[in-house]
């Protein structure tokens, strides 16, 4: 039976909606610079200033184009695992889909849908990304494969330990027993952590599914045929 067609109609998709998947169930969509700390955030703002600050002064050897806005820079920052108050969204649900149903969380996990009109999220013009007082979307350059990969952009919070402020169009469970099934019926439709995340990192990340989590589904092992 397969369980991917059946959730992907829960979801929907219109034109002005956005996605994130869940491996776990969450209370609010919390940047990761956000989710430890719970305090008056103005106290937390400078150190996210120097962070910028040393990321575009020591990453200059490492990158071959250089951001010209701090919005781009923060993009790359969490490209590469920095903690920032950009949350990421796409607007495939495949994509969605692939996220919640991470096997390594062992508990249901859920599509999260926003919607992305206008009218809810402002552009904040030139001000400062810091300072704006509402989340806004941003699509930055599609400077790496990840991005394009992923359908991806992403929403600026204005308050990171207070989460992303808008209700949710809806949510869409991901039954835990159903997960490691969906894994590998998204597999088959090319849907894996190498195409979501082209290099080592996510050829890594498959072989663990392998190996760990037991999605041995033959679409997976195409991809390594030595592992037969």
């Amino acid at each position: 039976m397969t369980h991917t067609p059946k959730i992907l109609n829960e979801v929907g998709r219109c034109q002005n909606t956005l996605m994130r998947g869940h491996g776990a169930t969450i209370d609010k969509m919390k940047p990761a610079i956000g989710r430890t700390y719970q305090g008056e955030w103005s106290k937390v703002l400078e150190k996210e200033r120097r962070a910028l600050e040393h990321f575009r002064k020591r990453s200059i050897p490492y990158i071959t184009s250089k951001p010209k806005k701090s919005l781009d820079w923060l993009c790359l920052m969490q490209h590469y695992g920095c903690p920032t108050r950009l949350l990421d969204f796409t607007s495939n649900p495949l994509v969605a889909l692939f996220f919640a149903s991470d096997p390594g969380q062992e508990e249901d996990g859920e599509i999260i849908i926003v919607d992305a009109t206008s009218k809810v999220f402002k552009s904040p013009g030139k001000s400062d990304i810091f300072t704006v007082k509402d989340p806004f979307v941003y699509h930055p350059p599609h400077y790496c494969g990840r991005i394009t990969g992923q359908s991806g952009c992403f929403i600026v919070c204005p308050e990171p330990n207070e989460g992303l402020k808008i209700d949710p169009v809806k949510k869409v469970a991901v039954p835990k027993k159903l997960k490691e099934s969906i894994r590998r019926e998204l597999a088959t439709m090319g849907v894996t952590h190498s195409h979501l995340f082209p290099g080592l990192t996510g050829i890594c990340e498959d072989l663990k599914d392998t190996l760990i989590h037991g999605l041995d589904d033959q679409a997976l092992f195409d991809q390594f045929p030595d592992l037969l």
